[in-house]
């Protein structure tokens, strides 16, 4: 019988290389089938992508105003806490439902649920609203009230000529009516919450714009 320089029978040697082989196939065979199966769960968990515009000078100019008029809500609505005591929301729910006051969303913007086009549209929605909402504030100081609708009104434009450029029909959401007030009460705290909830919708815009 032949020897192998090892001084092992041929055939065994042959035969256990062969088996070594098998055993690697096989081995990888389930390391690969592991990779995938980890590639496709990262996959499925992974967040949609959240691409408004492939236009960085659209991203970047708006996020800077998003960022304004931020700051501009916040200060104006601290001069309602301060002067007029009126810094808690939840003191004022009851006078908040009474007006028809609430939260505009932004759902479709969302990470997980992002569409570009409602997206644009709930943008395009909002910021109309909120810009009809502003005209029913009151005891504001009028130059930084008339500065804060400029700059939402500059950010309307940029939203809507992007959505032209885009191709991307708007969708017409409903837009909260102007609350009618009966007392000074009800003014000041529909002031304060117009503010609020804009502030927060603006945090949230540009979270959108990254």
């Amino acid at each position: 019988m032949a020897h192998s320089s090892t001084g092992q029978p041929l055939t065994i040697n042959i035969l256990s290389k062969f088996q070594h082989l098998i055993l690697l196939q096989k081995m990888m065979s389930h390391r690969d089938v592991l990779l995938l199966l980890c590639l496709s769960l990262g996959v499925l968990g992974a967040p949609h992508s959240r691409i408004l515009s492939t236009s960085v000078g659209f991203l970047d100019d708006n996020k800077e105003l998003s960022r304004k008029i931020t700051l501009a809500t916040y200060d104006l609505r601290e001069i309602m806490c301060e002067v007029h005591k009126l810094c808690d929301e939840e003191e004022l729910r009851i006078i908040q439902n009474g007006l028809g006051l609430h939260a505009t969303p932004l759902e479709q913007c969302d990470t997980v649920s992002f569409n570009k086009g409602a997206c644009f549209s709930q943008l395009s929605s909002g910021l109309s609203g909120f810009m009809t909402l502003l005209t029913s504030t009151r005891d504001l100081p009028q130059d930084k009230l008339d500065s804060l609708e400029a700059d939402i009104k500059d950010l309307l434009t940029n939203i809507q000529e992007e959505m032209e450029a885009q191709g991307i029909n708007a969708v017409n959401h409903s837009i909260q009516e102007t609350p009618i007030y009966k007392t000074p009460l009800e003014e000041k705290a529909g002031t304060f919450l117009i503010l609020s909830n804009l502030h927060k919708f603006m945090l949230m815009v540009q979270n959108v714009l990254g």
